[in-house]
């Protein structure tokens, strides 16, 4: 559980890394729309690092305690709630985030699990 964990962090990571080279959105407090509570960068708005990350890791632990991976997943969107009412990302940048580190975690989850079952039949 743990390497994956650090697997799809690493993966998060770098896919991050990518769309952020390749895509600029302006974060809210930029186009004057919401007022700011907390200083931050002025990149690109779209994915939220916080709430990727957590929804990444809070989706593998799911996958080997459910009752503890259920309660991250709640915190991981109070985390991308709390990016909101900051004003330093929009709700679609959340939904984005949520469903990308989800996503990469049930990718990687399926690849380790092949390859478990890989190295049972060997």
């Amino acid at each position: 559980m743990t390497i994956e964990a650090v697997i799809t962090i690493l993966i998060t990571l770098i896919i991050h890394f990518l769309i952020k080279i390749f895509y600029f959105k302006p974060r809210p407090f930029l186009k004057r729309r919401v007022g700011i509570l907390i200083p931050s960068k002025k990149d690109s708005s779209f994915p939220s690092k916080h709430t990727l990350f957590a929804f990444a890791v809070s989706t593998t632990i799911f996958y080997y305690k459910r009752t503890l991976g259920t309660i991250m997943s709640v915190l991981s969107l109070l985390t991308g709630v709390s990016r909101i009412w900051i004003g330093h990302h929009y709700p679609s940048d959340i939904a984005g985030s949520a469903i990308l580190g989800s996503f990469i975690s049930m990718l990687i989850h399926k690849i380790s699990s092949l390859m478990k079952k890989t190295n049972e039949v060997s």
